[in-house]
């Protein structure tokens, strides 16, 4: 099997949520077999054109995500038993190209491609076209042992990242991701707790303003 999309399995001590491949045992990782990526991807293809046809009556697909692709996390060209994909620029650009579409592009999960060791602020340019949505998030780290950050503390500059959204993306839809757990909060929303999301959209807001 081969999967897309987010498998974060580890906290670190500081409650910020993270991922150490270090930390990570065989018996937690998912699924028992896999196919290879290039026997999904061959699957794949063929998928496209109905997934799409919407476009021929003017529609516009929205809502894996079926119309635009999210780096996989952390972006390992396999984790356990599962094989991924979406885990560098050059890839995530063929995937684009599958199919030629005007409804088919991307989430453009800053942190992501900041982790695969992609440069970001060209990402922003390269994929401008592309571009369907944004995760504005920060994060300190590589692909195999990372943390979350508050959105003014990790290693992306954002307000680099917010000009070139306005310049090359002015009505993209963005939404503040990923931020440290503080204390009283709880673990069961880590990632996505109330009080450092507030700090993140005040802190989203005024770099846009």
């Amino acid at each position: 099997m081969v999967v897309f999309g987010l498998f974060n399995i580890s906290f670190n001590t500081n409650q910020s949520e993270g991922y150490n491949i270090a930390e990570i045992s065989d018996g937690v990782l998912p699924f028992k077999s896999c196919q290879s990526a290039n026997r999904f991807v061959i699957k794949i293809i063929p998928c496209f054109s109905k997934i799409f046809m919407p476009e021929r009556g003017g529609a516009l697909v929205t809502g894996f995500n079926i119309d635009n692709f999210i780096p996989d996390g952390p972006s390992l060209d396999r984790l356990g038993n599962v094989e991924r994909i979406m885990i560098s620029k050059e890839n995530i650009k063929k995937a684009t190209d599958i199919y030629k579409s005007p409804n088919l592009g991307i989430t453009m999960c800053q942190a992501s491609y900041y982790m695969m060791g992609e440069d970001v602020y060209s990402t922003i340019e390269e994929f401008s076209e592309k571009i369907f949505f944004v995760h504005f998030r920060n994060a300190v780290g590589t692909k195999t042992n990372f943390h979350e950050t508050f959105h003014d503390n990790g290693a992306i500059d954002t307000k680099r990242a917010i000009e070139l959204y306005k310049k090359y993306t002015p009505n993209v839809p963005i939404r503040v991701d990923h931020v440290p757990l503080m204390a009283g909060e709880s673990q069961k929303t880590v990632g996505y707790a109330v009080l450092g999301r507030l700090f993140a959209i005040g802190y989203l807001k005024g770099l846009m303003e």
